[in-house]
């Protein structure tokens, strides 16, 4: 409710503010250059995160807000704040996140790069893809400004290659579309909440255990982007000194599927049975417990529980 205390605009979404007033940063240290950059042809960048990926960095940032405050600041993996290089064993940090469903999000993300990216140039990060490099792959990847390919296609895509590598160089228009969806199709959560490494030399695992005890234990609200009124109903009772006041009626509360969005032939792909038992299995793993706790935590509030989803069956 931070940002309805000084826009208009959102004044109706919470009525009188927050409970207890505090200040606001906003994004002010996520780059502005970075604005709908995610994972493309090339992989990531590292001018999507606050001070260039500089954990240490972004924890001076925060020791130094006046609190209390609210602030976005982005990762590409979650940073531990009692661990080095932070090394704040009592942060006065409470974190939140929305869940999407995985390949709900993966739909998202497939349509967004195309569409306000590779087709349109829509940010100023887009125009690498104006090269002439890339210029045979965006004939086959659009028609026009708008994407050529459903995400239907491009998962058969995934699933027909599994286990295989894109080239870089090629003509063959399957195995471009193959590319550019495996580069956006790929598990998020695990990687993220659940990322992990033995040693400064050795690589990046992931494992969903921990990416389950990271949101159970580290997050003070976790929310389900398909369980939106039920989500919001819990913001509101497990944070009423900050949106006791929401109205979860407001239109910017209101939640919209990204696959009853896109033309009929596609809707309901983003539910490809391949994605949930293959390539986001562990995506899945963790969205499926979260939903289920949320569940529970309705419960635990007095909270009437109706499921808006059907990702999967509901185990509470």
């Amino acid at each position: 409710c931070a940002d309805a205390l000084d826009s208009g605009e959102l004044a109706d979404a919470c009525p009188g503010g927050a409970a207890e007033p505090f200040w606001h940063y906003g994004s002010e240290r996520v780059p502005p250059g970075g604005h709908g950059m995610c994972a493309g042809l090339d992989g990531l960048n590292d001018a999507c995160s606050s001070y260039g990926g500089d954990e240490a960095r972004t924890c001076e940032y925060m020791r130094s807000l006046r609190l209390p405050a609210t602030a976005l600041v982005q990762h590409e993996r979650y940073v531990p704040l009692e661990l080095p290089p932070c090394s704040w064993p009592v942060a006065h940090v409470r974190m939140l996140v929305m869940l999407r469903e995985p390949a709900e999000r993966a739909q998202s993300a497939y349509t967004f790069g195309l569409q306000k990216c590779i087709c349109t140039f829509s940010f100023p990060w887009c125009k690498m893809y104006t090269s002439f490099r890339f210029s045979q792959r965006r004939a086959v990847l659009c028609d026009g400004k708008q994407p050529k390919h459903s995400f239907s296609t491009a998962v058969s895509v995934l699933r027909t290659h599994a286990g295989k590598d894109f080239p870089a160089a090629t003509a063959d228009t399957m195995l471009i579309l193959g590319r550019y969806a495996a580069s956006i199709v790929k598990e998020v959560y695990a990687p993220y909440f659940g990322g992990y490494r033995r040693d400064e030399a050795s690589p990046w695992l992931a494992s969903a255990s921990l990416a389950r005890a990271t949101l159970a234990h580290c997050f003070t609200w976790v929310g389900i982007a398909e369980e939106m009124p039920l989500s919001l109903a819990l913001l509101k009772a497990e944070l009423p000194q900050f949106f006791g006041n929401l109205n979860t009626e407001h239109v910017r509360a209101q939640w919209a599927s990204t696959s009853t969005k896109q033309d009929a032939s596609d809707i309901g792909n983003h539910s490809h049975p391949y994605l949930r038992t293959q390539l986001l299995s562990n995506d899945y793993a963790i969205y499926d417990a979260e939903r289920a706790r949320l569940f529970r935590r309705a419960a635990k509030q007095g909270i009437a529980v109706v499921a808006a989803s059907q990702s999967a069956p509901l185990r509470v």
